[in-house]
């Protein structure tokens, strides 16, 4: 048998950037231990479409390994080791967006994977719980607290019905996690020996949700590990392997400069990229207990997500609609709400349209977007004759209503409200 694989896939589905800015660090930082370079093609559907990559790899010593688009990361490393486990004895998954910043570093991922009483290693980690800290007992009473307040709502009984039934699901969903903190290594760039990795079933995922308990859940690889006496470490480019304890401090994955970290990812560099208060916000989020008195909230967006989610599609219809529709000018857009829903709407817009223009953001509270840190305005902007805009989009989902009213008080013409 080989020691090492390293499998990084590429993605159909995705620009070829995404490969040549991984390939550029591959050569640009030397592994600094013997390994095979296995290429993982996910979704290419003829030799023709993965030419370009091949040109690209010239002078890379590599092998290649096809699967289709179905499914996600996990199960493709699953038909990986299905059908190499035998010849290698570990394995280093890293993902489409994976850029390696510094020399050596398998090397350095390598040293911990191979102690004896090791398990797992990555290149990050994180104590988040999708749970949260809320025993079973503080979520169950929280649900009757709601269930109290929808009973009393004035909607019809068939949806009462359907958004206590969403709590429901949802509830038993989140049993499948350990509450805070939910100590896990991510699942990019990570190294774990090819026995080990059987020692978990990651062929069945069939949903999002399905990977996130895989990679945090109960019955997941790290708690796999973890249940079977090894440790799990994550690994700075300091050559440190760190316990699960010294994580929050380690200045690897989202916190401090992420100075020590030693694989980049698109989750890491959202934290590199945000604003001082956006980087507040996904450090609480990795490394904080949470709010209790947040449950009857969120049930409340659990009860309301069909009803969110139909919001947000008949917007971005009328956004195509307009976009289609454009002049040469263009249509400018505000967007009211600077949250994440904002930049999750930016982000759309710009992926989605050529020719909606975003002239910014207003909000009540932010002075600033959670993630790229653009200006905020005030309400005020928006009924200031030297404001500039064509439409008004409201991002918030729980409280659209309540700025419909506020904007349509502010005389701003309702056809131009989104």
């Amino acid at each position: 048998m080989k020691d090492i694989c390293v499998v990084h896939l590429v993605r159909a589905a995705n620009d070829m950037s995404y490969f040549r800015r991984f390939l550029d660090s591959y050569r640009a930082h030397p592994g600094g231990v013997e390994h095979d370079f296995m290429i993982l093609f996910k979704g290419f559907e003829s030799a023709a479409d993965k030419q370009p990559y091949l040109e690209l790899l010239s002078g890379v010593p590599h092998r290649t390994f096809d699967v289709s688009d179905e499914g996600f990361d996990i199960n493709a490393y699953y038909k990986v080791a299905d059908t190499y486990g035998g010849e290698y004895r570990y394995f280093c998954f890293l993902n489409s967006h994976s850029m390696i910043l510094d020399d050596g570093w398998l090397a350095k991922l390598y040293h911990h994977a191979a102690q004896d009483d090791v398990g797992l290693v990555g290149a990050s980690g994180s104590w988040q719980s999708h749970r949260g800290a809320h025993s079973v007992l503080r979520m169950v009473m929280s649900i009757a607290n709601y269930f109290g307040r929808a009973l009393c709502a004035n909607t019809s009984l068939s949806l009462k019905m359907e958004q206590m039934n969403e709590v429901i699901k949802e509830f038993v969903y989140l049993l499948n996690y350990d509450r805070y903190p939910n100590v896990h290594v991510r699942t990019n760039a990570f190294m774990v020996a090819s026995s080990t990795f059987g020692m978990v079933d990651g062929r069945s995922i069939r949903t999002k949700r399905d990977a996130y308990i895989y990679e945090s859940g109960k019955h997941g690889l790290s708690k796999v590990v973890m249940d079977s006496g090894k440790k799990l470490l994550i690994v700075g480019r300091d050559g440190l392997g760190y316990e699960p304890q010294a994580w929050s401090t380690s200045k690897i994955y989202w916190n401090g400069e992420q100075e020590n970290l030693l694989v980049s990812d698109n989750v890491t560099r959202q934290y590199e990229l945000a604003t001082l208060e956006g980087r507040a916000k996904l450090a609480e989020i990795a490394w904080e207990v949470d709010d209790p008195d947040t449950l009857v909230d969120r049930w409340e967006g659990v009860a309301n997500a069909k009803y969110y989610a139909e919001k947000i599609r008949l917007q971005q219809e009328r956004l195509r609609t307009l976009d289609s529709g454009a002049e040469a000018s263009g249509v400018r857009v505000l967007i009211y709400g600077a949250g994440v829903l904002g930049d999750a709407f930016d982000k759309w817009l710009r992926a989605n349209t050529r020719n909606i223009e975003i002239v910014g953001f207003v909000d009540t509270y932010l002075t600033s977007t959670v993630f790229h840190g653009a200006q905020v305005h005030s309400p005020g902007y928006l009924v200031d004759p030297a404001a500039m805009y064509d439409y008004v989009l409201i991002s918030s989902n729980k409280f659209y209503h309540e700025i419909f009213a506020q904007l349509r008080e502010m005389n701003v013409d309702t056809s131009k409200i989104i």
